[in-house]
């Protein structure tokens, strides 16, 4: 067991590792901020279910967790509000997690190593050279004692997916209906996913994410789509609204 396998699940390794991805991904904000906010959000998301799931300590906290950690961060940005939104996004939108991966291995690789995005503020044990796939040693979720690195956990989908000719929507070996990850990542802002957070029918999530970046809808015509009940008044069943949602695919 490496030395991130006895620390990840305290409380204050999850602080500091929520901390220290805000700090590196708010460094080039004004470049690419759309980008950095999504996968900030992802990130802390994934760092709370993990915890929650594998946290050595997560019975102390309890339902208690989130309102702790709002506390303890201290930053409007990681408001209770704010980490429930967060949560809710990883859980909703796991596949995201390998173009946001990617994104910032290819990011940070080039100006620095990728233990800087990452490394714990307040745990002396890591040494600089410690690369991400290091810091984010996991079980995977099936309980194997094989580890595995955040990195190749969320490696690039298996199977073969129908694309959409415009590159937005995609359906799968088992013919659900999604948003392509890597445009959700490129496309949409977070506060645009907000909105989609609150939808629980992954059919109807997967409509508005679609149609918002077809558009493209700003976040005031996404809500007031999605106010409108847009998704229940085009379209009389779910075998339509998929074959309309893969309308742009050509073959």
């Amino acid at each position: 067991m490496n030395e991130f396998d006895k620390n990840r699940g305290d409380f204050e390794s999850l602080v500091g590792k929520i901390q220290s991805t805000s700090s590196a991904l708010q460094e080039d904000a004004r470049l690419v901020i759309n980008r950095n906010v999504t996968a900030r959000a992802w990130l802390t998301g994934f760092y709370i279910v993990e915890y929650e799931q594998h946290g050595n300590d997560r019975a102390k906290y309890g339902d208690k967790l989130l309102k702790r950690l709002a506390k303890r961060l201290d930053d409007k940005s990681f408001s209770l509000t704010n980490l429930k939104n967060y949560r809710s996004f990883y859980l909703l939108f796991p596949e995201v997690g390998y173009p946001i991966v990617r994104y910032l291995k290819q990011k940070f690789e080039k100006s620095q190593t990728l233990s800087d995005l990452l490394l714990l503020t307040d745990c002396q044990s890591f040494e600089k050279s410690q690369t991400l796939s290091d810091l984010l040693d996991l079980r995977n979720s099936k309980g194997s004692s094989k580890s595995q690195s955040l990195i190749s956990l969320f490696n690039e989908p298996a199977g073969t997916a129908v694309i959409s000719s415009d590159g937005f929507a995609m359906q799968t070996e088992d013919g659900e209906v999604m948003p392509v990850p890597q445009m959700v990542f490129d496309r949409m802002s977070f506060s645009h996913l907000t909105l989609l957070l609150h939808i629980n029918n992954p059919l109807k999530r997967a409509f508005y994410a679609i149609e918002a970046m077809r558009g493209p809808w700003s976040y005031r015509e996404l809500q007031r789509q999605i106010d409108s009940n847009y998704y229940e008044l085009q379209l009389p069943s779910k075998e339509k609204i998929k074959e309309f949602l893969m309308k742009e695919n050509k073959g």
